[in-house]
């Protein structure tokens, strides 16, 4: 099992490796593990890109590497959050470039690529702006998380009510 995971592994990095060569001719890579902000007034955006190429035309491509995923559309990509989000920090720092969000399926190779335009970066902007009013105007206080298999590997599980010694770090931090 060991050997054919490693023989698997070794063929999707020689696979990459080859789409990159090729890719290299269409387009400079000017950005990699990209930390971005974008001051949305009340808050800050804050996102980390994977890539960034800049291609002859002056488009900057934001590549978002997926390890497991077997494939990707561009439809994919137009409703993934994250991505839409890349593109707004990406234009927040380049407002007058045309920009497009990528994400590349390592396994297979796929792409799925898609653009906002300019009057859906806007709504964005606005729905964040929106998004993040209305999580601070909340009271959690009340508000009870259900237990899901998920919990055991959350960062935040010794801040969450549903751990056994919440009230303990509760007490503890008073």
């Amino acid at each position: 099992a060991m050997a054919q995971a490693f023989a698997e592994g070794k063929e999707i990095v020689e696979q990459h490796v080859r789409r990159e060569i090729e890719r290299a001719r269409e387009a400079r890579t000017i950005a990699v593990e990209k930390l971005l902000r974008a001051d949305l007034g009340e808050f800050v955006l804050i996102g980390r890109i994977d890539r960034l190429d800049e291609h002859p035309d002056g488009t900057l491509e934001i590549v978002d590497y997926k390890s497991g995923r077997e494939a990707t559309s561009d439809e994919e990509v137009a409703a993934d959050l994250a991505m839409c989000c890349y593109q707004l920090l990406v234009r927040e720092h380049y407002p007058d470039r045309p920009v497009r969000a990528t994400i590349l399926a390592l396994r297979s190779g796929t792409t799925g690529t898609a653009s906002l335009t300019e009057e859906e970066l806007r709504t964005l902007r606005e729905d964040l702006v929106a998004i993040g009013r209305e999580i601070l105007s909340r009271d959690y206080e009340n508000l009870v998380p259900v237990w899901k298999r998920l919990c055991r590997e959350c960062d935040f599980l010794p801040l969450c009510r549903r751990h056994p010694e919440f009230e303990e770090l509760v007490e503890s931090s008073d």
